[in-house]
């Protein structure tokens, strides 16, 4: 999505990045794991991004580096990871996978397990990755005597660093112990004593008052031998109060009576006196249905979201909280809870242990062959399964008789499929337990079926065409949107126009994508948009009283849609005017029976402003406060700001808004079994929830990779961000996105071949180590990105770019060099959008992008047409039979204004490719090359001594 400023602005935006594109350095230091170290700040920003709702492009962020040859051997022993390279001294390292770290974080010594990983510290401690420990952070204190320096020589518990003593001066009396907390001293008081003004004074409790926790005294027992983090529900802790003439069962609860549940990680008994600020605290509820016949009773939940052991005690308060009883748990023998009177006393006792990688595992146990496969799913929750309850779907269809899969001695799933065709086979477990519990669903998808289309697919093979559903083919005229919703949108273009998923699968059905080799179809958001007209758009004021449409997709009223919460929507939160829940299952479906993946739009930034996640939650922090991106904040208030006055902006600080729109993310994925999102606006959604997103999408979605981090295996989940004006680096890393649409390229592609410009820079430019820079980590923007599992999306034209053949002014010669281009580029992956394999015009009008976006036109093609479209089919067919168009290195044989030749070479396979805007032949010289060619239109050609010549106006593409 983008909005649209003048082009005067683009242009200065432009001059600006290319100018700093020339003064950065081209590292070629090997890719760096993150590590969680990666500075987020805002740096600078050239233009406002690309997209619907926002400003335009800007030139790139930095350039690329490649390897040199000749490097010594690398030697290091690294255990789990890899040696490597770094630096202009070739220094050897040991570089880590996700999950591991370096022993003694020295980045010579091998990587070992992060037993960091799903653990949780309090804030002021950090994780030590070598076992797991929490231990305090710099600075930081748990107690008087971390501290060392005497001018600050006590904790402040309410921020847990050392602090002056406050406490010198105080004495509080009757046993009382002085502490700090928010820089003040606190008197903690013995039993039925508090603080009035820094003294202990008694509290008028009765002698014989009796309070403490009355069950249990320790946990796990015996019957309930493990309690695991994470555990749901959690387990109760009782507590019970008893003062004679105000407790018994006769009695009713208490207005301004109070109990907690106090807990913190330790072993043994408690001080005394009790220091609440050491403390954890949950509020206990009144138990109107079982008090004794003397007491009044307490119950709550106990906290299991970090592994440890704990001890915990009740605390009661008869005056609305101002006082606090403190009680303990007893040794569950004749030592039974009791008020906590002296330092002996028995504070009940809790081990939790930490939570498994998967509630569900695979191991090593999937085995597949070209037309079979096999795996072992265990089952870790301790509660059978009610498969009565449960659903497991197979490619999103229900599997009868699933629990015959099911050996319930061994808590295992056995599954195994011969003869099948080649496809993507998908398992979704969505179990219930006998206690009505729903298990977080389990995902196993599986690629079947020999080839770079199927099991043997990386995404570096990947050719994607881009598909804006309402703009494609009308299949179904009886979903269109009727024009009464919109009688102010007088413009065609800004119209709904009917595409949908019937147009789609009709085009599957033709094998459409299947003759272009197009293995990878990106369409719009399937999530429902309004179908009325909304005013203002983003470009302010000029828009704020025009009117415009959703038929993008890019205004989600169904965000937060998931298994558990339908948020009053039908259709499965899919929208109507693209068609039913199971079009889209078939569309999907078909698709991966012919090879190809289906990449979805994901809009995470924002919702519509009648979003009934908005309305539920727009008081409770979940969004920023209405803010105007335009016309000057898209820069400097990128994260906050409101791309039009009806698109609420998420605030991703706020971790339950993070969690509902990843969990929505997630179903989507599984839902749908999608292979990929075009992950929009990147740029303008604080890092947090991306990285959240990745590590959600690992864990829940690639449950059958091996290697998260690289690209080649065919199960990977394919995230290409958009984050333009510099910040595609930035994005581009192991814990964020693989790839973005790549700006580098699009300039590239537009100012010098669409514009007819010399050629001759384009082969000064276009080298080996630019293709590969985003297997590099570089600087950008405070931060740094690029890492060796980086993979691109170049393109010439999108849905918010004036069409290329407008911008080469109907020259179809020119468009087909683009096209070329684009498809013999290496390393990264072509994005192709709709109409550019025939060549459509259209462009920008008064910040209306609907011109970019006209109908696709599939009937009546004229001959330029169908000659740029049989191009496009043969150079797609013949990259996917050419791996050294994949992942070959370039090198330019020869170039003038007109005319560039370079060859490209992988695994003792060789292609040259060339392109001739001129009036006469070029020839060029490809050392090295010599022998009998197979040219992407069918025919042969023979080369000797290298000499290969391209054809006026023309393109060549050979290969051995």
């Amino acid at each position: 999505m983008r909005s649209l400023f003048s082009s005067v602005l683009c242009l200065a935006f432009c001059a600006l990045w290319t100018s700093a594109c020339l003064e950065e350095t081209d590292e070629s230091a090997d890719a760096e794991k993150d590590g969680g170290k990666w500075d987020s700040g805002p740096g600078p920003v050239g233009g406002n991004g690309g997209g619907y709702g926002y400003g335009g492009y800007g030139a790139s962020s930095g350039s690329g580096g490649g390897g040199g040859g000749g490097e010594p051997e690398c030697s290091l022993a690294c255990g789990s990871g890899s040696c490597a390279l770094e630096g202009e001294n070739n220094s050897q390292i040991c570089k880590c996978p996700a999950g591991y770290v370096n022993e003694e974080n020295d980045v010579t010594k091998p990587c070992i397990e992060d037993k960091c990983t799903d653990k949780k510290c309090e804030a002021w401690e950090i994780c030590n990755p070598a076992d797991g420990r929490c231990d305090l952070a710099d600075g930081r204190c748990n107690g008087d005597t971390d501290c060392k320096d005497p001018d600050k020589p006590v904790c402040d518990f309410a921020v847990h660093e050392c602090a002056e003593d406050k406490c010198g001066s105080v004495s509080c009396g009757h046993e009382g112990v002085c502490s700090v907390d928010s820089s003040k001293a606190i008197c903690n008081c013995p039993d039925k004593y508090c603080d009035s003004n820094n003294s202990c004074v008694s509290m008028n409790i009765p002698d014989n008052a009796w309070y403490g926790v009355q069950y249990p005294s320790a946990l796990p027992r015996p019957e309930d031998p493990t309690i695991m983090v994470g555990d749901t529900p959690a387990t109760k802790i009782y507590g019970q109060i008893w003062i004679e003439g105000q407790t018994g069962s006769g009695v009713p609860q208490h207005a301004d009576w109070k109990a907690q549940l106090l807990y913190k990680e330790a072993k043994g008994a408690t001080e005394y006196p009790i220091i609440p600020a050491t403390w954890k605290k949950v509020d206990a509820e009144f138990n109107a249905e079982h008090s004794g016949d003397n007491n009044h009773e307490y119950m709550v939940d106990f906290p299991t979201d970090k592994a440890g052991d704990f001890i915990y005690i009740f605390r009661f308060s008869l005056d609305n909280g101002n006082t606090w009883l403190y009680g303990d748990a007893g040794d569950g023998g004749t030592n039974g809870p009791h008020p906590v009177t002296s330092t002996s006393n028995h504070p009940g006792t809790i081990h939790i242990e930490g939570i498994p990688e998967e509630l569900f595992t695979l191991d090593d146990s999937l085995v597949r062959t070209e037309n079979s496969y096999s795996f072992d799913l265990q089952y870790h929750g301790s509660a059978a399964i009610d498969f009565a309850q449960s659903i497991i779907t197979l490619n999103g269809v229900p599997v009868e008789n699933a629990s015959e899969y099911y050996n319930a001695e061994t808590k295992t799933f056995t599954i195994s499929k011969t003869d099948l065709a080649p496809n993507k086979y998908s398992w979704l477990f969505r179990l219930v337990d006998e206690n009505g519990n729903k298990i977080e669903p389990f995902f196993v998808p599986i690629w079947i079926g020999e080839g770079v289309d199927f099991a043997d697919f990386g995404w570096r093979d990947a050719f994607v065409y881009q598909i804006m559903t309402d703009r494609f083919l009308d299949g179904d005229s009886n979903n269109n949107v009727s024009s009464s919703e919109f009688p102010h949108v007088n413009r065609e273009t800004e119209q709904w126009l009917g595409g949908d998923f019937r147009g789609i699968i009709n085009k599957l059905d033709d094998d459409y994508f299947t003759k272009m080799g197009v293995n990878t179809i990106w369409i719009s958001s399937p999530v429902v948009n309004p179908h009325h007209e909304s005013k203002g758009g983003t470009v302010a004021p000029q828009q704020d009283n025009d009117y415009f449409t959703s038929y993008h997709a890019y205004h989600p009223l169904a965000t937060g849609y998931n298994f558990d919460n339908n948020y009053g929507f039908e259709n499965e939160g899919v929208d109507s005017a693209f068609g039913t829940v199971a079009e889209l299952r078939e569309l999907v479906d078909k698709a991966h029976e012919k090879g190809i993946r289906v990449i979805a739009d994901f809009v995470a930034n924002h919702v519509y402003s009648e979003s009934p996640l908005y309305q539920a939650h727009k008081n409770d922090g979940w969004f920023y406060a209405q803010n105007p991106c335009a016309p000057d904040h898209w820069d400097d208030h990128r994260i906050d700001c409101w791309f039009t006055p009806y698109m609420p902006d998420f605030n991703y600080n706020n971790a339950d808004a993070r969690k509902a729109v990843i969990d929505h993310a997630i179903w989507l994925i599984q839902n749908f079994n999608l292979d990929g999102f075009r992950a929009d606006a990147l740029k303008h959604m604080d890092d947090i929830f991306t990285k959240e997103l990745r590590k959600a999408v690992k864990k829940k979605i690639e449950t059958t990779v091996k290697n998260h981090d690289m690209p080649d295996e065919a199960e990977v989940f394919y995230m290409v961000g958009e984050s333009l004006g510099g910040w595609a680096r930035y994005h581009t890393r192991a814990d964020m996105v693989q790839g973005q649409v790549n700006e580098d390229f699009f300039y590239k592609a537009k100012d010098i071949i669409l514009k007819g410009n010399s050629y001759n820079s384009l082969a000064h430019d276009v080298t080996e180590s630019w293709d590969r820079t985003y297997l590099t980590s570089q600087p950008t923007n405070g931060g740094s990105g690029g890492f060796p599992g980086a993979v691109m999306g170049n393109f010439f034209g999108n849905h918010d770019q004036n069409r290329a053949l407008t911008e080469c002014n109907g020259n179809y010669t020119l468009l087909k060099h683009a096209q070329t281009f684009l498809l013999t580029s290496p390393i990264n992956i072509p994005l192709l959008f709709q109409g550019d394999d025939i060549g459509m015009i259209g462009w920008e009008e008064s910040g209306f992008d609907g011109g970019r976006r006209a109908v696709m036109k599939f009937d009546g093609l004229s001959s330029s047409e169908k000659d740029a479209l049989q191009h496009i089919q043969q150079l797609g067919t013949f990259r996917k039979s050419h791996p050294a168009l994949r992942y070959g290195s370039r090198q330019t044989c020869g170039s003038s204004d007109d005319a560039w030749v370079y060859k490209l070479t992988y695994e003792g396979k060789t292609v040259v490719v060339g392109i001739n805007k001129g009036s006469s032949s070029f020839n060029a010289t490809c050392s090295g090359v010599s022998g009998s060619f197979t040219s992407y239109d069918g025919s042969t050609v023979n080369v000797s001594n290298g000499s290969v010549t391209v054809p006026a106006g023309g393109s060549l593409v050979i290969g051995d």
